[in-house]
């Protein structure tokens, strides 16, 4: 019989090769020996869930879940289940568990990034979207365009959806020295950010 680690790697090799009914298999085959290892609960309700199984699926986690066991595969397939049934509270719980348990700064970004999107579906209007937009300015590395972009997006739709104003000194407080906002909270001045000379020519974003 497999150790619960040579599990787990088989587990994300089957994975790979998107062979779910074998995944589901050893899932189960592991259970009847041992109790069943929280990234082993995941992959058997991912497995079940992409076997067309969703309720099914959607109870294994459940479960899972109700006894304070979070794993980011569990979590996400969760998250995707509730979403796809409509049940977009659940899915913004699960996905705030993802965040307080995310603990590299890319895991915190996906997991800011998939909370603003289910909170802005669920309700437009609601103030948390810019404080979680606020948290991605925390997050973000400066010299990423792409991320900056991310960041500045998150903003602009959170202050005029929500119609909460953010201050300069709240951006101060998320570490965005480069990035000021007019009165109004919307429309950010022009700014630059300072980077190592290139061969191309610098380039100012404006808003």
């Amino acid at each position: 019989m497999l150790s619960a680690h040579a599990a787990i790697q088989f587990g994300m090799a089957l994975v790979t090769e998107k062979d779910w009914s074998a995944l589901l298999e050893l899932c189960k085959d592991f259970k009847k020996q041992f109790d069943a290892s929280p990234r082993l609960s995941a992959f058997e309700g991912l497995a079940l869930d992409r076997l067309g199984r969703t309720a099914d699926a959607r109870a294994v986690l459940q479960e899972m879940l109700e006894k304070g066991i979070s794993d980011s595969v569990g979590l996400k397939t969760y998250v995707n289940i509730m979403m796809r049934c409509g049940f977009i509270d659940e899915a913004i719980e699960a996905a705030e568990r993802i965040l307080e348990n995310a603990t590299k700064p890319a895991q915190k970004i996906e997991c800011v990034k998939l909370l603003f999107n289910l909170i802005q579906i669920s309700d437009p209007t609601n103030p948390q979207l810019v404080k979680l937009a606020i948290r991605m300015g925390e997050l973000v590395d400066r010299e990423d365009e792409v991320q900056e972009g991310v960041y500045l997006t998150m903003v602009l739709t959170g202050t005029m959806s929500s119609k909460v104003k953010v201050t300069p000194d709240e951006l101060l407080n998320s570490e965005r020295e480069g990035t000021h906002f007019s009165a109004n909270g919307l429309t950010p001045r022009c700014f630059a950010k300072a980077r190592p000379r290139s061969t191309r020519p610098q380039t100012k974003f404006c808003r």
